[in-house]
């Protein structure tokens, strides 16, 4: 239409919906199919004559409520003025997001976008005790404790550094339990093998586990492996040849006259039983990383140690258990991890077999090796990208 002075900007869309209702002279509450706020935003008519807001109507929400019921018959509806819609285009920088419907926003409207901006992207900013609640995966802040990026993670708040972490394989064999007298034979050190996540500048320990002792006093059990270590992969020392029953351990030693120990579960198995047969009273053998000791078979047959366990790094067998009663104990070989043998069931005043020391052996990609620190003296080895680390004797690795 036309206008005096200069055209307006905005105008309005007629989209001012009427609604009918059927009138039966007793109810006075209606639902509306468009909501409003107040009874002004209606437009109310009864017999097509117009009501007056809040006197003869109220309205809220999806409900319109009538003071008295329009008779039956009568031509009533609504029409809902809260629907006109402006056409104008607002000012820059005039929309607030409380203006914004919800939903407009989604990540496909502002993911994958090219950002050509040289300036800044702005992180939320607080200390660990302002971290969000319930935290999801992905979700990014600044700690202005740590004055650091974290990301959290894999269930974890993990700080954003220049220096990301990297993963190692690790072989962690502990040492062997010593055989005891009259015949069980020691339990074969823990083996524990996997994967592990290193932070770099972070120091590991690696402690190499000694073989138990060996005994010669008549009536003693062996002596336990000690435990080997690879920062937090500890391997637990195999368990001591009995005098008796067999000692827990890595893996169980074997049983002298009683039931041989138990092994720890992922790391070893359990030790063998002993006869009481007479007259050799044979110890039953001890545990190995990759079986259980045998049971002695009769009364003068002692059991065989449990078997070995290759690495999964060098292919080597580690982590034997050690046999079960001989006249002299055989020791277990050192950095094996390997379980001493028993003696034999009399009183013969002969050694029993030590246990064997353990080993620590990793696989480090060839680029993060030639970044760390090493202390210990391990023996190295390169192929294939990668460089295997072997300690026998305590060290440290700073990755």
């Amino acid at each position: 239409m036309p206008f005096l002075g200069t055209t307006p900007t905005q105008g309005f869309v007629g989209a001012n919906p009427k609604q009918s209702f059927t009138a039966n002279g007793s109810t006075t509450v209606f639902t509306l199919t468009n909501p409003v706020a107040t009874a002004n935003d209606l437009e109310v008519f009864v017999g097509n004559v117009r009501q007056e807001p809040t006197a003869a109507y109220s309205a809220a929400g999806t409900t319109l409520t009538m003071t008295e019921a329009p008779d039956t018959g009568l031509n009533f509806y609504v029409i809902n003025k809260s629907q006109a819609q402006v056409t104008t285009t607002p000012p820059d920088g005039s929309i607030s997001a409380a203006k914004m419907a919800s939903g407009v926003l989604t990540p496909t409207a502002i993911s994958d976008q090219a950002n050509t901006s040289t300036g800044s992207f702005s992180f939320p900013v607080g200390t660990e005790a302002q971290r969000p609640g319930s935290p999801a995966e992905g979700m990014t802040r600044y700690n202005s404790e740590d004055d650091k990026l974290e990301v959290y993670a894999d269930g974890a708040w993990q700080q954003i550094t220049s220096n990301p972490p990297y993963d190692i394989t690790y072989s962690v064999i502990a040492g062997g339990g010593s055989g005891g007298t009259a015949g069980g034979g020691g339990g074969a050190g823990g083996m524990r093998q996997g994967t592990l996540t290193l932070l770099k500048g972070t120091t590991y320990t690696v402690t190499i586990g000694g073989g138990g002792a060996s005994v010669s006093s008549w009536g003693s059990g062996g002596n336990q492996g000690s435990s080997s270590v690879f920062g937090s992969i500890t391997s637990i020392g195999g368990g001591s040849g009995g005098h008796g029953a067999g000692g827990n351990g890595g893996s169980g030693g074997g049983g002298a006259q009683g039931n041989g120990g138990s092994g720890t579960v992922g790391q070893g198995n359990d030790g063998g039983n002993g006869n009481t047969g007479s007259p050799g009273y044979p110890g039953g053998g001890g545990g190995g990383a990759g079986a259980a000791g045998q049971n002695a078979a009769n009364s003068t047959t002692a059991g065989n140690g449990g078997t070995g366990l290759a690495s999964t790094i060098d292919s080597v067998l580690y982590a034997g258990g050690g046999g079960g009663g001989t006249r002299t104990g055989t020791a277990g070989t050192a950095n094996t991890g390997g379980g001493g043998g028993g003696n034999g069931g009399s009183n013969n005043g002969t050694n029993t077999g030590a246990g064997g020391s353990g080993r620590v052996i990793i696989k480090v990609p060839d680029a993060n090796y030639a970044t760390s620190t090493l202390t210990g003296s391990p023996s190295t080895a390169q192929s294939g990208g990668f460089t295997t680390l072997t300690w026998t004797s305590s060290g440290t690795y700073t990755a």
